[in-house]
C-alpha cells in the first residue's frame, strides 16, 4: 500500500499531490523546505528516491526563467549535500 491509499487516494493522485506540494514549497519560498533537517537518514533516502522517480535526472537548459519544476529539481539535488 502506498502513502495516501489508506485515505482512498490512488497512487497517481498521491504522486500529483506530492509534486504539487514540493513545487509549491520550492518555488519562491526561501527556507520553506527546511523540514528535511528533521528527517532521519532513511526518510531522506526515501524522499530522494521519490524525487528521482518524479523528477528524473536529465540535462536541463540553464537559459530563461526558472519554473517550479526547476526549483523542485534543485531541491532534489540539494538532498545529496
Amino acid at each position: 500500500m502506498q502513502v495516501g491509499e489508506e485515505y482512498g487516494q490512488s497512487s497517481w493522485r498521491t504522486e500529483i499531490l506530492g509534486r504539487e506540494i514540493i513545487e509549491s514549497l520550492s518555488y519562491g519560498r526561501t527556507g520553506a523546505l527546511n523540514f528535511t533537517r528533521n528527517l532521519t537518514e532513511q526518510e531522506l533516502g526515501e524522499l530522494y528516491v521519490w524525487m528521482v522517480e518524479n523528477y528524473p535526472i536529465t540535462e536541463r537548459n540553464a537559459f530563461g526563467a526558472m519554473s517550479s519544476v526547476d526549483t523542485a529539481t534543485m531541491f532534489r539535488d540539494s538532498l545529496l549535500v
